[in-house]
């Protein structure tokens, strides 16, 4: 590969693996490289424009994104507005989220208080990822079990994408690949102790679902729902990650399925080591029950496109606040 390329990274991820990498493509493969050191936090549309502007500036044709998800999100985002000339490639320096491989990134405004939904189309699919495992196993727990709970989002989603093709909300429904994730989802609930306790064939199958889950959005399968709609409005500036707040909309929502369901989805992130309760997470009781109501009342106005779980069961306060108390998220 020719050219020049533009590293995003922040401060930490670059002494992780930024710095190295930079040395190893600058003139031996790239002939320029830039190093762009991003801000803690959801990646904005200013910062997209910033990098964008250096990669324009260098004339790069490739955009790196290394760390965790924000950065490789910011990454995918540039490469999706410059895709004609430019290629994303990402370096997971954990198993926090399953960003390295799939389309979508998360862009939020330019004060980080809201998502940006129109900056998460397909299309910004990066053209390789490079993982390092021992960088990946050596990092924090913690992010390893976000990581587990970002992807066992597919319990709940799964389950409402089968939910709106019943009811026809939807007409494209590939039962092959919605199997195969649930199958996988089954071996997330059967290993997930032995992932905490670092069982190196649980660790295979593990890293190898975050991985392979840009095929299967591909092919149709979903990488996020109800649980995902609660759970990034749980998700508080620098105190809890991603796949944190998803863990607890995994919970909420499995409840909101039933007893069965719930109890499955907080049994397996106990086992995964995974947070189960909005106190673990410094998350009152109130934010809770605002982020149910809040999520029910978008799924409400967007029903025709994003049916699920509460569109068919809309939550009013009182029943926000029964369903986080009986899920135990709450007390």
């Amino acid at each position: 590969m020719k050219g020049n390329a533009v590293i995003v990274n922040d401060n930490l991820t670059y002494e992780i693996a930024g710095e190295r990498i930079e040395e190893i493509i600058k003139d031996s493969i790239f002939k320029e490289v830039d190093v762009y050191i991003k801000e803690p936090g959801f990646p904005t549309t200013l910062e997209v424009k910033e990098i964008q502007e250096r990669v324009s500036s260098l004339k790069a044709n490739v955009v790196f994104g290394i760390g965790g998800g924000v950065c490789m999100d910011a990454a995918k985002a540039v490469a999706l507005n410059l895709k004609e000339t430019v290629s994303c490639i990402t370096v997971p320096t954990s198993a926090a989220t399953d960003a390295m491989c799939t389309h979508h990134a998360v862009i939020s405004d330019v004060d980080k208080a809201h998502v940006d939904w129109s900056l998460i189309p397909r299309g910004a699919a990066p053209i390789g990822t490079i993982i390092d495992v021992d960088i990946i196993v050596n990092a924090p727990y913690r992010l390893t079990a976000t990581g587990f709970a970002d992807w066992f989002a597919k319990y709940i989603c799964n389950r409402d994408i089968e939910l709106a093709y019943a009811h026809g909300m939807i007409r494209e429904y590939n039962e092959y690949i919605i199997d195969i994730s649930n199958a996988t989802v089954n071996m997330f609930v059967e290993k997930a102790k032995l992932i905490k306790n670092w069982d190196e064939n649980a660790w295979n199958m593990f890293l190898q679902a975050m991985m392979h889950d840009g095929i299967i959005e591909i092919l149709g399968a979903p990488l996020g729902g109800s649980e995902h709609s609660v759970g990034m409005i749980l998700q508080k500036e620098g105190k809890v990650y991603h796949g944190e707040g998803v863990g607890l909309g995994i919970i909420l929502k499995g409840y909101h399925y039933g007893e069965n369901e719930g109890e499955v989805a907080k049994k397996t992130l106990e086992d995964a080591g995974a947070p189960t309760s909005a106190a673990q997470l410094g998350i009152a009781d109130e934010d809770v029950i605002d982020a149910l109501v809040e999520a029910s009342n978008t799924a409400k106005k967007h029903a025709d496109t994003r049916y699920s779980i509460l569109t068919e069961k809309p939550l009013t306060r009182d029943s926000a606040e029964k369903l986080a108390k009986k899920s135990g998220i709450i007390d």
